[in-house]
């Protein structure tokens, strides 16, 4: 489901803060979920370590100019 939510959003003709609002709304439910149910089975260390590569991705565009990988 939540693949088809991504695709709506990559496709439609929506302004780019509401697709910022709806893209980072998915996000957010679905890390939470997932580190729900990492807490439970016992591997939350694999969700912290990936954590901060998936807000690189998700929040790339609100980082300092200074944080991004410049393109030559």
């Amino acid at each position: 489901m939540s693949i088809f939510c991504i695709d709506i959003i990559l496709y439609m003709k929506i302004n780019s803060t509401t697709r910022k609002i709806l893209t980072r709304s998915i996000f957010w439910i679905i890390y939470s979920y997932i580190l729900y149910v990492a807490i439970i089975g016992g591997w939350w260390v694999w969700v912290a370590i990936l954590s901060p590569i998936l807000f690189y991705i998700f929040y790339y565009e609100d980082l300092p100019e200074s944080l991004k990988r410049k393109k030559k």
